[in-house]
């Protein structure tokens, strides 16, 4: 069905969605939308978009600011940085019962499942790029790390990454000491 909108949406031709599925014959664990996205046949954003439609699920963008956490509402908390990044899952906010999460690939059940576990809401799920959420993640949970910081009054710790013209270069992203 997802071949077929983006065939009807001009993005794919017929010819592109049987050697898709040719392939994925070859590959059978393979979604079909990762392998029209990795031979070249239409863009991740493009199918993103389409499977938003097709789903009913909203789409979000980090490029119109929609991939900004809510501040205040202890979301690095419900969802640990770790698990983030492994499922490219981004908090977004909490009202009443519901969590919203933008999700990469917002069929994976399992993933649904655990979030609903270890959070204890309902989830409310937003479809996102994954390189947007990713990107996301390392702004959302670096932000988070250096306000603990700042709160904890720790000392910091700065990663050296190499020299500069003066001397010694550091990271820019402080690090509370253990």
């Amino acid at each position: 069905r997802l071949g077929e909108l983006l065939i009807a949406e001009g993005l794919l031709t017929r010819e592109q969605l049987d050697q898709s599925l040719e392939e994925q014959k070859k590959i059978p664990n393979e979604p079909l939308g990762s392998i029209f996205i990795k031979l070249g046949f239409v863009s991740e954003k493009d199918f993103v978009i389409t499977l938003s439609k097709q789903l009913n699920i909203p789409y979000v963008s980090k490029e119109k600011g929609f991939l900004t956490p809510n501040k205040g509402q202890g979301l690095s908390k419900l969802i640990p940085e770790e698990f983030a990044r492994r499922n490219a899952v981004l908090p977004l906010s909490l009202h009443h019962n519901f969590l919203t999460v933008a999700l990469a690939d917002p069929l994976d059940l399992v993933l649904l499942d655990n979030l609903r576990q270890i959070t204890g809401y309902k989830i409310r799920r937003v479809i996102a790029q994954r390189k947007d959420i990713e990107a996301s993640i390392n702004e959302f949970y670096h932000t988070v790390r250096a306000s603990d910081c700042r709160r904890s009054r720790a000392p910091v710790r700065l990663r050296l990454v190499g020299q500069g013209q003066d001397g010694v270069q550091e990271r820019p992203d402080a690090v509370c000491a253990l």
